[in-house]
């Protein structure tokens, strides 16, 4: 029911086919614009509720900081004499042939020096791509991407998309460039149109899927470089987004992938960008998940409120619906998944732990909610089954399942720490329970070091202050290792605390209940004996 209305909102969008169809690259309706006197828009696909008021009260704000990121443009590197002044020669002259091609609409002209540069820069040479950004290739790129040159077709945009990913993925230093010169906003505007209507649809290749294609791993770039040089300007980006109606796009986009018309037996990849981008937007720097939600960041709060107003951004029903689709039956087998839903999966799972260490409480609310409780039941347990019966082929605990059941065991504790109603749902259903198969998982997550780390938190969050989860753990294992390991955890947490590893203790389990917990498995051992 709750994915059904998802998709008859988001149908609505589909009367934006006959104009993709139609062939024509629509310009950029600039939702940032540089007008000081000019009034933001309202954002997008947000509904009227507590959230989507809070949302639109900051746009504004967020709108005016992406455009004045305090990025340093990079500095000019030391050169050798001899063929880099040649190259260089080069790459001017290919500068002033393609403003000249420019000036007279001359698209084949353009098109054949864009993949003659494209063809060089591919090889990923840090010399060609900073002589390519010296020389105003980047500028001259986003300048042609801009409404100001609407009579250019499609095919060129879409080619200057390409060389655009191939300068930017390859660069830290082009990426850098962007951000300095408040392009990040134009990008932004391209990713917002294009990411409207049924932009994942395999079956589509329309413009606005190939254009989402390449936007989508040069977004992710600029994320990451802004998270590395300067966490304000990251933080800003991340306000903007939640507050732009980005995040609503992308649920209303996702909700109508059909896993049906798969092509190849392997979810798009424009998913799978999108996961990635999802990723990076969303990780957090804090290294305290308990006891910060009076201190959260605007930018927090407003990706918290874009996280419940998009219904989690349609990320669960997005994998529950290759679950359901995939398997009829309780039986789960994993040679019929498409090939890269682990991959997909797992950048799922890792985005709903991100909003965990944002802000815990939040995403247990939203988790457990009476829309979304059900769902979230059958993402956790299918997933567990998924990943043991793919992890019983492999023994490489490296492997991707391996990652994927570590951030699902992640995602369980995260779910039901310290939240007595969220517990239930770990007894909820058929024999195996999540519970269950939580206890059920192989030896090493039980004897191997780094495998504790990952599962005693977890149980240790599903049981504390449950009997009933409680009695069910220990049918099956005992809560002994669970206890030596928080003496070992507590002591180690107090030694070092400089590294953030999102598996720790300290960042799954208060520190100041620790002693609490041993005791409480201590006087359970005890009525044992």
């Amino acid at each position: 029911l709750y994915l059904g209305q998802i998709k008859e909102k988001a149908s609505l969008n589909k009367q934006d086919g006959e104009r993709r169809d139609s062939g024509a690259f629509t310009s950029i309706p600039y939702l940032l614009s540089p007008a000081k006197d000019k009034k933001v828009p309202e954002s997008p696909r947000i509904g009227e509720n507590r959230e989507s008021e809070y949302l639109q009260r900051h746009l504004e704000e967020f709108t005016s900081k992406i455009q004045h990121f305090s990025i340093p443009a990079p500095k000019a590197g030391a050169r050798k004499k001899g063929g880099d002044d040649h190259l260089k020669k080069r790459f001017q002259k290919r500068m002033r042939d393609l403003k000249k091609h420019s000036s007279k609409n001359n698209v084949e002209g353009i098109h054949s020096l864009c993949m003659d540069t494209m063809h060089l820069l591919n090889s990923e040479n840090d010399e060609h791509l900073n002589l390519a950004r010296e020389c105003g290739l980047v500028d001259y790129v986003l300048e042609g991407l801009s409404n100001r040159r609407e009579s250019w077709p499609a095919r060129t945009k879409l080619l200057l998309l390409r060389l655009l990913k191939v300068m930017t993925c390859n660069s830290t230093d082009t990426a850098s460039y962007i951000l300095s010169k408040d392009y990040f906003s134009e990008i932004t505007n391209l990713l917002l149109l294009y990411t409207e209507a049924d932009c994942f649809n395999p079956g589509q290749g329309s413009l606005h899927s190939n254009a989402v294609d390449i936007l989508l791993p040069v977004m992710s770039k600029l994320l990451l470089v802004a998270q590395e040089k300067n966490l304000e300007d990251f933080e800003s980006a991340t306000g903007f987004f939640s507050c732009s109606g980005l995040l609503h796009q992308i649920r209303d986009s996702f909700s109508l992938f059909d896993p049906s018309k798969v092509k190849n037996d392997a979810i798009p990849t424009s998913i799978e960008s999108c996961l990635r981008m999802l990723d990076a937007f969303s990780r957090c720097q804090e290294t305290q998940i308990f006891d910060r939600a009076s201190r959260l960041k605007a930018s927090t709060r407003c990706l918290l409120a874009a996280f419940k107003d998009a219904s989690m951004i349609g990320l669960p029903s997005l994998i529950t619906t290759v679950l359901l689709h995939t398997s009829q039956t309780s039986e789960i087998d994993p040679s019929k998944f498409p090939r890269n839903f682990t991959t997909s999966a797992y950048f799922v799972v890792k985005i709903l732990n991100n909003m965990a260490a944002h802000d815990y409480q939040s995403l247990q609310k939203i988790m457990g909610s009476a829309d979304m409780k059900a769902e979230s039941f059958h993402l956790l347990s299918s997933l567990l089954s998924y990943c043991t019966s793919l992890q019983a082929t492999s023994m490489n605990h490296e492997s991707s399942a391996s990652k994927l059941l570590n951030e699902v065991i992640l995602l369980v504790g995260n779910f039901v720490v310290l939240n007595p109603a969220n517990q239930a749902v770990l007894h909820w259903g058929k024999s195996p329970t999540i519970l269950e198969k939580l206890c059920q998982l192989p030896f090493n997550y039980f004897f191997t070091d780094e495998l504790q780390k990952v599962l005693n938190p977890t149980l240790l969050a599903a049981c504390f202050k449950n009997d009933r989860n409680r009695e069910v753990t220990e049918r099956n294992v005992s809560l002994k290792f669970v206890r030596v390991y928080l003496e070992k955890g507590k002591n180690k947490a107090e030694m070092d605390t400089k590294e953030v590893d999102r598996f720790a203790l300290e960042h799954r389990f208060p520190l100041s209940l620790t002693q609490r917990a041993i005791s409480w498995i201590g006087s359970s051992e005890e009525v044992k004996n």
